[in-house]
């Protein structure tokens, strides 16, 4: 199994991240012990495997905040009832969870992320909804069953390494965007060029971030141009 000292080394493997943004009542932080009773019922209810990655994994492009990283593994059935599955990268956050996700069968099993019987590609793209449908739907229905109320999710925040962070209200995200987001990937420079066609014009870029560029469009100090992604 990879280490990962930071989120720069994940993000090698894993292409997107997704962020379970909490609200954060004014003057009150979300106590990091309060994943525990989650993370439990999480190996109960999916059958989850969760095994501790580290203790202090460094922040994207800087080294601070540091996060408690973990292998989180879900389980599904294949076509054959055989047993598959994926290990995504977890990062407990004082702000929400964040979830690393690998995007390809290939950069699955490089990563060590692939579960299971050698499949193609076509299976590898069933097992990922399947994951992402449980994984999603668990959060939604049981997240407030074990923290304090005034945690809930307030929002879900779409991260790449180089393609921007876009965020939208957890009302209006569903599994179905990722989908539709993975499969324009690859031809984009931004995600804000998907919003219409995958999210329905829901996105918005994260307070401090209305100019949020690639890497190298930063250097350049000019936005890259967008491309269309219907």
């Amino acid at each position: 199994m990879k280490a990962y000292a930071s989120k720069n080394d994940i993000y090698k493997d894993y292409e997107l991240a997704i962020k379970l943004g909490l609200h954060i009542p004014k003057d009150s932080y979300f106590p990091i012990k309060d994943y525990k009773d989650f993370l439990s019922a999480l190996k109960v209810d999916l059958g989850a495997k969760v095994e501790n990655l580290s203790n202090s994994v460094a922040n994207f492009d800087f080294e601070y905040p540091r996060s408690v990283g973990l292998f989180v593994e879900v389980p599904v059935r294949g076509d054959q009832n055989e047993l598959l599955g994926l290990r995504t990268v977890m990062l407990e956050h004082e702000s929400g969870p964040e979830l690393f996700l690998p995007l390809s069968y290939a950069a699955a099993v490089a990563a060590g992320a692939w579960v299971g019987a050698k499949v193609g590609e076509k299976v590898f793209e069933k097992v990922l909804d399947k994951v992402f449908d449980a994984v999603f739907d668990f959060f939604k229905r049981k997240w407030l069953q074990f923290v304090p109320k005034q945690y809930y999710i307030d929002h879900v925040e779409i991260r790449t390494a180089n393609k921007g962070v876009m965020r939208l209200p957890f009302s209006k995200f569903d599994v179905s965007q990722l989908r539709c987001l993975i499969e324009r990937l690859p031809v984009i420079t931004h995600l804000r060029e998907c919003n219409q066609s995958c999210f329905g014009g829901e996105l918005v870029d994260p307070p401090g971030r209305s100019i949020d560029w690639s890497t190298e469009a930063r250097e350049r100090r000019t936005p890259p141009p967008l491309q269309s992604c219907d």
